[in-house]
């Protein structure tokens, strides 16, 4: 149990970071962004879970973004699905490269069966709330989403 909350703190960052891109981009055109998260956890009690998640962030007008997860959270003894849609909204920071993220609601596909007491521990934040995000450009393609300290994944911008 311990394991799948460390890969929900893992995806929590990643959704963060997602945040950062899109609301980067939102005075441009729209943007997508894909990116994928595999991770193997062990909990303190050394049960161990795998984390398997495509991501992909699409940079609305007006602050406005959404990011789509699928992919698995898998234990020893069962395998989740993840399948969800997150909305959220972005504005300016008083800190130099960081943005004011909030997850306003999300859509939970009929397929995802992760279960809700799960689903807080992998969120970086709760809904309703402001939490901050950064974005670094790493090439043109390429950028690193993070949180002030903690970087959360490498998403590559699509092109269509």
């Amino acid at each position: 149990m311990k394991k799948i909350l460390i890969g929900v703190v893992i995806l929590t960052a990643i959704l963060f970071i997602s945040l950062f891109i899109i609301f980067r981009y939102s005075d441009k055109d729209p943007v997508r962004c894909n990116s994928h998260i595999y991770a193997e956890i062990q909990g303190h009690d050394k049960t161990q879970a795998t984390l398997d998640l495509n991501l992909t962030l699409f940079t609305v007008k007006n602050g406005s973004s959404e990011l789509l997860l699928s992919g698995s959270v898998s234990t020893a003894e069962t395998q989740y699905v993840v399948a969800r849609r997150m909305f959220f909204s972005s504005k300016p920071s008083n800190f130099a490269g960081f943005y004011k993220m909030k997850w306003m609601r999300e859509e939970r596909n009929h397929k995802d069966n992760l279960p809700d007491a799960l689903w807080p521990h992998i969120l970086p934040e709760m809904p309703g709330k402001e939490f901050y995000a950064g974005i670094k450009p790493l090439s043109d393609r390429e950028l690193l989403i993070h949180k002030l300290a903690t970087p959360y994944f490498v998403c590559a911008i699509a092109e269509d």
